[in-house]
């Protein structure tokens, strides 16, 4: 909408300050929208010095699918500035239903969200628009003043917001907006990555025709320049333009073009104003151009009725003259498009009034009517004119021969609107499903958006808020390393390395030792990347980052490009126990890909930080974003995202995917013919704001667990959430299959075997713990491990039966045992009536079973390495689990479980989970677990199976339990699916003495 102003008299170039009003002096509307527009460019220029092209304080905009399998997506509330102009969602906002595009049909570009038939596998760039419009009183009816009795006073300006995306091959930021930005030029529209500004490649230059000396010297001279009465404002804008033919049309009209009228379409080829006009001079009459404009954006979803007009439409030049009495206008030709008679595509219907519809061609002057005024619309380099540019020329009849500003005269000048601004958020790509439907899932492959913090967090975490050194990529050399700048600063006490955006290409592995604790090494306005260099990919099996006895360490910021290493057994595997020569074959077709691998490290933060995982089309992988081994303690995992940048995730079939986001198991080793384990732990854990995207498990841990926090982690299309084991937990298989031989009730003994025994032997708990056990330790790391013989393993194996002799407790029958007298069943022992209490008859028999090396001999051989007596420090479980999102979903596989916890007996722990969505779809593994962990607080949560199990707790009883007191408390859950839950201790009549009672069960 345009605004009826007496003149535009902003100019940059002469710098002004501010508008300094003076007694007794007329004061015009231009004096106070020249004030305006100085003090609103002087806080963008200064925000843009600040925060730069583009930045978001607090994750504004974020990318995420919309859940139903489609090629929408929902943008996400939050602030961004852009250019140092401010803008925000308030809330989310789904890509098919934007309220700021309501004339998105028939935009060329508007994508629809149903499957395009040549979309293939090419990738998209999600980018946000903005436009710079002015609202008046006939679009927003809150801003007329009725008291007036009818004249509208001041318009608004605002930001006109869309979501676009834009297909193109690339599969980075920086590659699709160059992509982008030369398709935007083919429509005229040059961009700025400085300022993000999009520029209009047109220009225009105002003239006035020479006049003629007069024939008859006794006649007057003819007068040079405006011949109009009043003064005005004239609005030139670009209404078409054919490239091919190199021919457009123009509109031109007085008092700024503002003239705009609500209609109702009687027809397509009839409208009728909602109000008159103000007087029979801006009455539409014969030969002249009006403008239909259709509804772009609503105001408020409150006030449907309160909405922008679209800034271009159909034009049309009147052959017939306005109807008073009914306020109808006849529309010549074919009429309006089928869209403007749609309410639901257009809620709202305007016409603008313009002089004049004329054609023009590049570099020829126009003349406007009978003005006396000419323009000559030309285009700057490449590119073309762009439909709906405009410029605004102020012409009085006191200086015919001037227009203001009088830069028009002199030299082509750039419209002066729409002011548009661009800036990415994404580059994603929608997979098909390949089950046949039409089904896709929506991968964000890069994040386009840069975050930045505030300087109160910046003064809160660093107390000078600056670096100690500044490296930039292009600084680097063969000889100036990144790994010869850490050393440099090497034994200090603190040290602060800030990296410049930029690709830093390492020749091998950037290592940190005990020497380089205390350091953080930090992105500098992010887009930090760490890669391997082209052709070094096999000196990165450590990973990128390798953390040996370095603490108190941060790294923030920074974007991990995980390399593709061919697993080599004789470098990647150790000798232990044979796990070379037996995981060798198994994982002789594996890749490994690893981030950071921090070996034996205290207080280290991982924050803000991208991991980038990407697969080899016909190659199994294991890769983690963290891999982590020995004693972990204070590990604080925050606001990072790990996310996979293949097509499918596959686990059950070739290849492989073992994608992991943090991993944390205990090492095997071999020295002097002698197997040795270096035990893990993980203690005063925190796992915070992270996102784990289409992996096989967001975290991972088997070892001595003691505090760990998550806390509104989220987790979308991966196999498994977040699972937290002892080792003794490795037996379970063993000992459990045992309980569905010995079990009076089969059908509570298979449940339980199903809930506990399914999750461990799926290949991401199974194939991926042994594979990080097997994996070698650095080079340089000075072990520490515990020998592992035959002896210790025996009373390891006696130690892990007698702990699992709770599950006979929790589930059998109070009867005697049944008889077992399968003699292979039994392990080649005929098993005669019990001798002694059912409890240790029920121990015997499951001790003859774990040795039937039919059941898993290997499994039962591992138990021997894995548990020696490893809990050298005590630990006790306290996990803590508030406010997380956790889908351990995949639309054509096996789900796994959203949270397992496996406790030990006699090592009292506890759980509170509290204030989570967890959600899985599996007949076999629970969503929700927690075995023998020996107090469990579960309430606010909603845990969903769509096919089994929805929330099994089985508390150990080594505990507070083994002296007869409540140990678990389950209220105010909403479960989906089966439940297993311990019954209410006390005397309590049915339905109370269950804890379903207290929770709402579907």
């Amino acid at each position: 909408m345009g605004s009826d102003r007496a003149r535009v008299s902003y100019d940059k170039t002469r710098q002004y300050r501010a508008v300094v009003a003076q007694q007794g002096r007329v004061a015009l509307e231009a004096d106070t929208n020249e004030g305006w527009t100085i003090g609103a460019e002087e806080a963008r220029e200064e925000a843009l010095d600040f925060v730069g092209p583009v930045g978001t304080p607090d994750d504004g905009y974020a990318l995420s699918p919309t859940g139903g399998g489609t090629y929408d997506f929902v943008i996400g509330p939050g602030t961004m500035y852009v250019g140092g102009v401010r803008t925000s969602l308030a809330d989310f906002v789904k890509y098919s239903a934007q309220d700021e595009w309501l004339d998105r049909d028939g935009d060329p570009d508007w994508v629809p969200v149903s499957p395009p038939a040549d979309h293939g596998s090419a990738s998209e760039l999600i980018y946000e628009e903005l436009r710079e419009v002015e609202v008046s009183a006939t679009e927003d009816h809150a801003l007329r003043e009725v008291a007036l009795g009818g004249p509208d006073t001041s318009q608004r300006s605002r930001l006109v917001q869309r979501t676009k995306r834009f297909a193109t091959d690339a599969r980075t930021c920086s590659a699709a907006l160059d992509d982008l930005a030369a398709h935007w030029l083919q429509r005229g529209l040059q961009f700025d990555p400085g300022t993000m500004r999009l520029r209009s490649s047109a220009t225009l230059k105002a003239s006035y025709p020479p006049v003629p000396a007069p024939a008859d010297p006794c006649e007057p001279d003819a007068q040079n320049g405006y011949l109009g009465a009043d003064n005005q404002l004239i609005r030139v804008q670009i209404a078409s333009w054919d490239e091919a033919n190199h021919r457009g049309t123009l509109l031109w009209g007085f008092d700024g073009a503002s003239f705009l009228y609500r209609v109702t379409v009687v027809n397509p080829n009839l409208v009728r104003l909602l109000s008159r006009p103000p007087d029979d001079a801006h009455q539409p009459r014969p030969n002249q151009a009006v403008e239909v404009l259709r509804t772009a954006a609503r105001l408020s979803p409150a006030e449907p009725g309160n909405v922008v007009a679209s800034p271009t439409g159909a034009v049309f030049t009147l052959t017939g003259a306005y109807v008073p009495d009914t306020q109808q206008v006849a529309l010549p030709g074919g009429g309006l498009p089928a869209a403007y008679l749609d309410g639901a595509k257009t809620p709202a219907v305007f016409l603008r009034v313009w002089e004049q519809a004329l054609p023009f061609t590049r570099g020829t002057a126009v003349p406007l009517g009978g003005t006396g005024l000419r323009v000559t619309l030309d285009i700057t380099g490449a590119g073309t004119f762009s439909p709906g540019d405009y410029w605004l020329v102020a012409v009085r009849p006191s200086t015919p021969e001037l227009v203001y500003p009088h830069r028009f005269l002199d030299v082509p000048q750039p419209p002066d609107g729409p002011r548009l601004w661009a800036f990415p958020l994404g580059v994603v790509d929608f997979v098909p499903r390949p089950t046949g439907t039409d089904k896709v899932v929506m991968t964000v492959l890069e994040d386009c958006r840069n975050r930045f913090e505030g300087l109160v967090e910046l003064t809160r975490r660093r107390d000078t808020g600056c670096c100690d050194v500044v490296v930039r990529a292009e600084d680097l050399d063969d000889t100036r390393t990144l790994q010869t700048v850490l050393d440099r600063f090497a034994d200090r006490e603190a040290v602060t390395i800030c990296l410049k955006p930029g690709r830093y290409e390492l020749r091998a592995p950037l290592k940190l030792g005990p020497e380089h604790s205390n350091f953080t090494i930090e992105a500098c306005h992010d887009g930090a990347v760490l890669a391997a260099a082209p052709g070094t990919a096999d000196r990165f099996g450590e990973g990128l980052v390798v953390l040996n006895r370095a603490n108190n360490v941060t790294l923030r910021g920074l974007r991990f490009l995980l390399p593709q290493v061919r697993l080599r057994a004789a470098d990647h595997l150790t000798t232990a126990a044979g796990m070379r020569r037996a995981a060798g074959d198994q994982f002789a077709n594996f890749n490994i890909s690893i981030g950071i691998r921090p070996v034996h490290c205290a207080v280290l933060t991982v924050e803000s930080c991208l991991f980038r995982f990407s697969v080899e089309p016909e190659r199994d992988c294991f890769s983690a974003g963290i891999f982590a081994a020995s004693e972990c303690w204070g590990h604080v995992v925050r606001n990072n995202r790990f996310i996979r940048d293949e097509d499918a995730l596959r686990v059950d079939e070739s290849p492989v995917r073992l994608l992991y986001g943090y991993l944390l198991t205990s090492s095997l080793f071999r020295t002097a013919r002698q197997d040795y384990v270096e035990p893990c732990l993980l203690q005063d854990a925190s796992f915070q704001d992270n996102r784990f995207e289409g992996l096989a498990g967001a975290v991972l841990v088997q070892g001595e667990l003691g505090l760990i926090e998550l806390e509104s982690n989220t987790v979308r299309d991966c196999i498994n959430g977040f699972v937290f084991l002892t080792d003794a937990a490795a037996a379970a298989p063993v000992i459990t299959r045992s309980v569905v031989v010995l079990a009076h009730q089969q059908d509570e003994a298979k449940e339980l075997q199903s809930g506990i025994v399914s999750p461990l032997q799926s290949p991401v708990a199974k194939l991926g713990t042994q594979l990080a056990r097997a994996y070698t330790l650095p080079a340089d790391y000075t072990k520490a491990g515990i020998a592992v013989d035959d002896e210790v393993g025996a009373k390891a194996e006696e130690a892990v039966l007698a702990a699992y002799q709770h599950f006979f407790d929790s589930t059998l029958s109070a009867g005697p045992p049944r008889a077992a007298t399968d003699e292979a069943a039994a392990g080649g022992k005929k098993l005669g009536p019990a001798s002694g209490p059912p409890e240790y008859d029920c121990l015997y028999r499951s001790r003859a079973m774990a040795k039937n090396e039919s059941l898993d001999s290997r499994l039962v051989r591992a138990s021997r390495v894995v548990f020696g007596g490893f809990r050298r420090h005590g630990l006790r479980l306290s996990l803590r689990v508030t406010g997380n999102d956790v889908a351990s979903l995949l639309e054509d596989g096996e789900s796994g479980s959203s949270l397992l916890v496996y406790g030990e007996r006699g090592q009292p722990g506890n759980l509170t989970m509290v204030g989570g969505r967890f959600r899985n779809r599996s007949p076999h593994s629970v969503t929700v677990g927690a075995f023998l962990v020996d107090t469990c607080a579960v309430a606010g949560n909603v845990v969903v199976n769509e096919t089994g199990v929805s929330i099994f707790l089985l508390p150990g009883s080594g505990g507070i339990a083994a002296r007869g007191k409540e140990t678990v408390a389950v209220t105010g859950n909403v479960f989906e699916g089966r439940t297993q839950l311990p019954p209410r201790p006390g005397a309590l009549p049915p339905p109370m003495n269950q804890w379903n009672s207290y929770n709402a069960v579907v």
